[in-house]
């Protein structure tokens, strides 16, 4: 399976003209239409001085009628005009004078909406689906910072019902129609899916919601299977940012049409249907983790470009790998990280050593928009988060990111700032670390001999050029099957270590749990038998 979480459309400014950003939106879906209609208001305040308000809207919008005013004072005539811009037009509404910073404005719209489809963007009787993560289906600034708290306010058929980013607030229907609104109080890009779902729900500290377009048997232990995971994740980035979670069902032949198997958004997400008719809830752990530890990243805390590219994803690997390991032990974590989870085996080690024999591998500090750097943050990445953990300590690390994510919590932070805030909180000089597994393509590899002397072992290990600096776990293996566990430090080409044992050894394993991102080589075969 692939997995999408789109990067905006629009064209950004460095520099944002506009804050405080709040959209009022009133939309009717008519499914069997095929289309919607949009009116809203947009509210915002000018940063700087300007005689325009420009925004991006896709092209599948018709008859946009918009009106530019001010909430504090006298705004001239306004022209507006539009022009191609990809999948989208961009709208540019002018004055006749200039309007000084801190301004308040007030955009008016309306417009018909087609239902194509586009990057998670669906009209249709079998299900109707938005997401400004994908497409700009209401008026995006052109702005690097262009998040924004909303109403939502759905009028839908009967018998239907919705799911939106932020709290459901109001509910009322009607032999015509039913309206369910929605409020956004953190900001983020909005998005809302509505269908004849058939909506399972279980209570608990986290409530966990299903919306599904047909009934399953096993719909309740789905969620049971879901809450697992969350409770998982919960464990390595603290509390769910939001009240609730729900899964809504799409028929996977439109979520494809529309770029993703799986969509996460901020308190829900779209899944493709398949995800509801597995078998067994294991078969969902890599996948479904990856997807709920988008709630933390990007919807709780996401990075800034170009340093964080793609570190969302990062993350929400990282949040798989620590999932599988919890719910399926540590032998099904290591099969994950060596050659990928078995259900799903696209991400691990093996994988990005693909990337690399490929001439595709870069430095995950700095990566660029490319499909092949997005899979170097999902391999590479989450390794080099998952090395992070074990280097600081698991708990020290998990309260470290805790205490970063909520500083900055709903907020872009400069990637660099955020490892520079991690170092200090978890008082470890990680300087080394970082260049050697961010600034660096590849990764180390090493072999090793042993041999049986008095008093323990002899341990040689040799690693490629330039040296790793690498703090490597060591197994020892006695003849009578007790086993011994050391670290040792490597921060050369070539090391020898006596490391002492009570008895003669059968075995010597380096990184035997697989640890350390590495090309693995061959154990190195026991010494020969004592005459």
């Amino acid at each position: 399976m692939t997995r999408f979480v789109g990067a905006l459309t629009a064209t950004v400014l460095a520099l944002p003209l506009w804050a405080a950003l709040h959209y009022d939106l009133d939309v009717t879906v008519m499914p069997i239409e095929r289309r919607m209609h949009v009116e809203g208001e947009l509210s915002l305040t000018m940063e700087r001085e300007s005689d325009q308000v420009s925004f991006l809207l896709s092209k599948r919008m018709s008859n946009v009628r918009l009106l530019l005013r001010s909430a504090n004072a006298d705004i001239a005539s306004t022209s507006v005009s539009s022009e191609p811009r990809g999948e989208d037009r961009l709208w540019v509404v002018r004055t006749k004078s200039a309007v000084g910073a801190g301004t308040k404005l007030i955009l008016s719209f309306r417009y018909d909406a087609a239902g194509e489809t586009a990057s998670q963007y669906f009209v249709g009787p079998e299900v109707s689906f938005a997401s400004a993560w994908g497409t700009n289906w209401y008026p995006l600034l052109q702005s690097s910072d262009n998040k924004s708290t909303a109403r939502i306010r759905l009028r839908i058929p009967p018998g239907h019902d919705a799911m939106a980013t932020g709290k459901r607030i109001a509910d009322q229907r009607d032999a015509r129609a039913r309206v369910v609104e929605f409020q956004v109080a953190t900001p983020t890009y909005l998005a809302f899916a509505t269908g004849a779902f058939h909506i399972h729900r279980r209570e608990g500290k986290r409530p966990l919601s299903a919306y599904l377009l047909k009934e399953r048997a096993n719909a309740d232990a789905w969620l049971e299977g879901a809450e697992a995971i969350v409770a998982a994740l919960e464990k390595e980035f603290g509390p769910y940012p939001f009240p609730e979670i729900a899964f809504v069902e799409i028929p996977r032949s439109i979520s494809t049409a529309a770029e993703f198997n799986a969509a996460s958004l901020q308190g829900f997400m779209l899944l493709n249907h398949r995800a509801f008719d597995v078998a067994a809830m294991s078969g969902l752990w890599e996948w479904l983790a990856h997807e709920i530890s988008h709630g933390w990243f990007p919807h709780h805390l996401s990075f800034k470009r170009p340093g964080g590219r793609f570190m969302e994803e990062a993350f929400a690997e990282y949040g798989a790998l620590c999932a599988v390991e919890s719910l399926g032990g540590h032998a099904l974590a290591k099969e994950f990280r060596i050659s990928g989870y078995p259900a799903d085996p696209i991400y691990s080690a093996a994988a990005y050593f693909r990337l690399v024999d490929r001439g595709l591998d870069h430095p995950v500090g700095v990566l660029q928009p490319l499909d092949a750097h997005r899979d170097l943050a999902y391999t590479k990445g989450s390794f080099f988060l998952y090395m992070l953990a074990h280097k600081v300590g698991r708990e020290r690390f998990r309260i470290a990111l805790r205490e970063v994510a909520d500083a900055h919590a709903f907020q872009k932070v400069e990637w660099w700032t955020f490892l520079q805030e991690l170092q200090r909180r978890v008082d470890v000089d990680l300087s080394l670390f970082y260049d050697q597994w961010l600034h660096r393509t590849g990764a180390p590899s090493w072999t090793s001999t042993w041999s049986n002397v008095p008093g323990g072992v002899e341990v040689t290990l040799q690693q490629t050029a330039p040296a790793y600096q690498l703090d490597l776990p060591v197994r020892v293996t006695l003849e009578s099957g007790a086993t011994l566990e050391r670290n040792v430090l490597l921060e050369s080409e070539e090391k020898t270590l006596h490391l002492p044992t009570p008895s003669r050894a059968s075995s010597v394993e380096i990184d035997p749990d697989f640890q350390i991102l590495h090309r693995p080589t061959p154990p190195a075969p026991p010494p020969p038998p004592v005459p």
